[in-house]
């Protein structure tokens, strides 16, 4: 993926876990770049890949993975609003 993600050339291929909740049962992956996240919701079992315009004004919804209830880990099949679905493997990293 080159670092990019091949569907949509804002998501980043590079996140961090914020520790703290967005609001309760919601959490965040917050993308290098700063122009997309990968946000969580255990009360819905859905995450979604969000994108941001360059002065985050804009957010969009890129695509979402469904019937989740707990952390994305692992390789799981996406599905994107382009139609397509494309497995993604997020694992986790130690950072030094």
């Amino acid at each position: 993926m080159n670092g990019k993600c091949r569907l949509d050339p804002d998501i980043d291929i590079l996140y961090v876990f914020k520790f703290e909740s967005i609001m309760e049962s919601m959490y965040r992956f917050q993308g290098f770049s700063g122009l997309s996240d990968i946000i969580g919701n255990f009360s819905t079992n859905k995450w979604n890949i969000i994108t941001y315009n360059s002065t985050y004004d804009i957010s969009n919804e890129a695509g979402y993975l469904s019937d989740v209830s707990k952390f994305p880990i692992g390789t799981n099949t996406w599905l994107f609003h382009t139609g397509e679905q494309m497995p993604i493997k997020i694992s986790k990293v130690n950072i030094v």
